[in-house]
């Protein structure tokens, strides 16, 4: 921990990434976006998360298994398209040649706007709509995320240049330690990746996820008032055990977990 005018900061990630205080954020993982048949299939626009979603699908098991609390974040199109503004309607009819005829993805209630079964949400977990890029923008992520005493997110999903990059960077002026598992994010073209992982490390924490889920499961390490801890999590992100140890002990032990 970083001691700074009474205050506590997280320093290592295993402090930022404590159970009982992150949320998992899934990001636009949705039928529109990825599925076959869904609209950016039909534009040959779909977004290819063969390669993604088989960790995303453990860390999102990873993180219900250990307590962390789950958050839905869906672009939304309202049926009527009165969210549109004046800009957003001159890109659409750029784009279209014209209004006649125009349709949009991911119209709230549709088959479209719903999660891919792989990471469907559970009945307990919620769903935030933001008509806008940036999962913060006049929606109540922020809310929730204060309601519920958190600290940090780890955000998967598709989107990364488009609504990953501004939700973390909104995210650290809010005061949140963003986290993004590198194999779990799609930018809508692969062009784009490597542009965003650069701006998303500027704001917060790129991590392969089996790191993050080794944290959630395992062992994590607390440096606090120059004594260095050793915590052991339950399956369920409770504290089972804290232990004091030399300081050599916990440095090998960081350099085996590499950080």
């Amino acid at each position: 921990m970083i001691k700074y005018q009474n205050r506590e900061i997280p320093e290592t990630l295993d402090e930022i990434l404590q159970p009982s205080h992150t949320a998992l954020i899934i990001h636009e993982l949705l039928h529109d976006f990825v599925s076959a048949d869904g609209f950016f299939d039909k534009t040959n626009m779909r977004i290819d998360i063969s390669k993604t979603l088989p960790p995303s699908v453990r860390l999102l098991k990873a993180a219900r298994r250990n307590n962390v609390k789950v958050i839905y974040v869906r672009f939304t199109t309202l049926a009527d398209l009165s969210n549109l503004n004046d800009p957003m309607i001159r890109k659409t009819y750029e784009r279209n040649n014209g209004l006649e005829g125009v349709i949009q993805p991911v119209v709230e209630g549709t088959w479209g706007w719903e999660n891919i079964p792989e990471v469907s949400p559970l009945p307990n977990e919620s769903i935030v709509k933001k008509l806008r890029v940036d999962c913060f923008l006049q929606t109540n992520l922020d809310l929730i995320l204060r309601s519920n005493g958190i600290k940090s997110f780890v955000i998967l999903g598709v989107g990364a240049e488009r609504g990953i990059v501004p939700t973390v960077g909104h995210g650290m002026n809010l005061g949140y330690f963003g986290v993004v598992p590198e194999d779990c994010i799609n930018a809508t073209s692969p062009s784009f990746y490597d542009t965003a992982k650069r701006f998303i490390g500027r704001y917060g924490t790129l991590v392969q996820s089996e790191k993050i889920i080794n944290i959630w499961g395992g062992i994590i390490l607390i440096k606090k008032n120059k004594k260095y801890f050793i915590t052991k999590i339950s399956n369920k992100g409770k504290i089972l055990r804290i232990s004091h140890y030399p300081v050599f002990i916990y440095k090998i032990i960081k350099l085996i977990k590499g950080n």
